[in-house]
């Protein structure tokens, strides 16, 4: 398989894992909130169990854009679009989506 090709193909299964672990966030998030009643502190899973998974998309990222130069610097043009979604998925890791997934949801919760 061609580094360019493999390179688009790690970068959108990183993409894809962001977004279900942000969907999957946000969902632990609403169950907590809801379950909250009389409690004055939320499951301190819903804040820690993101590291582990930001490593995990970093490694993706970094690997996509690795195989994507160097398909790249072997004159293969594909090699520019799996930089791209790799820079893609290296910018979605750090962003907390999951607080825009509640923001938009039925409850009425500001995170801010």
């Amino acid at each position: 398989m061609k580094y360019g090709i493999l390179s688009i193909i790690i970068a959108i299964i990183g993409i894809l894992f962001v977004i279900w672990f942000n969907i999957e966030v946000a969902e632990l998030f609403k169950s907590e909130f809801l379950s909250l009643g009389n409690k004055t502190e939320l499951n301190p899973a819903v804040f820690s169990t993101g590291k582990l998974n930001k490593i995990i998309s970093l490694g993706l990222g970094l690997t996509g854009i690795i195989l994507g130069i160097k398909s790249w610097r072997n004159k293969m043009r594909i090699g520019i679009i799996g930089v791209f979604l790799s820079l893609i998925l290296l910018i979605l890791t750090f962003i907390p989506i999951w607080t825009y997934i509640i923001s938009d949801g039925t409850l009425d919760i500001n995170i801010k």
